[in-house]
């Protein structure tokens, strides 16, 4: 079976990843077993009596957890007949696991999958000006050639966009291994109703009212380390083993330490990353709080810590999440 998230490409994560480059400072201490994670969870109880958890995410995990996208499907199947068998992951436990088998819908960051075209469509319709633009090749990677040709108008911070969300890019397929498909594929063997917080054009807005402005050389740093982070393998950088330290021990505290510090160094690529995509995905959650049934909202830790994160949104709006675990 061709499943839809076996190929869904977590939107974010190319993002992500040039974020904790910046913003991640160090390892923490694991303080639990290791066979065991405690991803953050929050609840909130809606009008109708049902609940909405918030569990924050990493979009990578490491070698040893990624999975076997059969086997999975595999087991999921069978599991339909054999039930009380847990979803096979160290995170799935206590409330988290709860959620899980008792959510009715799951809303996630993305689930779009753009053609190049709609890509291509969307980059030139959003990021209007042809500053700063450079048909230079930083790396001859065929799928880079590709996208570039003939959209050499296009600026820089446009292009960074448009390579990072092309389905092209080989790092997607490696990005496709965290939290998100997991769940994706748990809901949809199960029927359960998959939301998008965003679409690409969300994102593309977002992206380019923070960082539009900023200067040619500014938005060739930026380019740099991004296509810096494309060509390591994922295993081999350190801010993601970091990321997943931090959440595998559900360590908010520190990770607000830390996404405060980038805001203070650089707020305008923060809220075009993190808080500004937050301020777009509030009503949307307002929206679900009103609707009846158990809702799994599925999130980067990122998105629940930090300036303007969607606990301190929601609590503006008089709704107070309690932390679960």
């Amino acid at each position: 079976m061709q499943n839809e998230y076996r190929s869904k490409k977590a939107a974010s994560a190319c993002w992500a990843s040039v974020f904790m480059v910046l913003m991640v400072g160090g390892c923490v201490t694991v303080p639990f077993d290791s066979e065991i994670e405690h991803p953050p969870l929050w609840q909130i109880e809606k009008p109708d009596g049902s609940i909405m958890w918030l569990l924050g995410t990493v979009h990578w995990l490491p070698a040893a957890q990624q999975p076997d996208h059969w086997r999975l499907e595999i087991w999921l199947r069978h599991r339909r007949v054999n039930t009380g068998q847990p979803l096979p992951v160290p995170w799935n436990h206590g409330s988290v696991h709860t959620a899980i088998e008792n959510m009715q819908s799951l809303v996630i960051e993305s689930i779009d999958q753009p053609t190049e075209a709609e890509l291509l469509e969307v980059v030139s319709r959003v990021f209007v000006t042809d500053e700063c633009s450079d048909s230079s090749r930083s790396n001859p990677d065929s799928w880079r050639e590709n996208l570039m040709t003939e959209n050499d108008s296009i600026p820089l911070i446009g292009k960074l966009f448009l390579m990072n969300e092309s389905r092209s890019n080989p790092v997607q397929e490696a990005d496709n291994v965290g939290l998100e498909y997991w769940l994706g594929t748990f809901a949809g063997l199960r029927g359960v109703p998959v939301f998008a917080l965003e679409n690409l054009e969300t994102r593309a807005h977002v992206v380019w009212a923070n960082l539009g402005h900023k200067s040619c050389e500014i938005q060739a740093a930026l380019m740099a380390q991004f296509e810096a982070v494309q060509s390591e393998p994922r295993e081999s950088q350190p801010e993601l083993p970091r990321a997943y330290a931090l959440w595998r021990v559900g360590d908010i505290a520190t990770l607000d330490q830390e996404l405060r510090r980038f805001d203070r160094d650089d707020p305008e690529l923060f809220r075009a990353l993190v808080s500004g995509r937050n301020r777009f995905w509030i009503d949307f959650l307002l929206e679900h709080l009103d609707r009846p049934g158990n809702t799994l909202v599925a999130v980067g830790m990122a998105h629940l810590a930090g300036p303007d994160n969607l606990l301190q949104l929601l609590a503006e709006h008089d709704i107070e999440a309690r932390r679960v675990q």
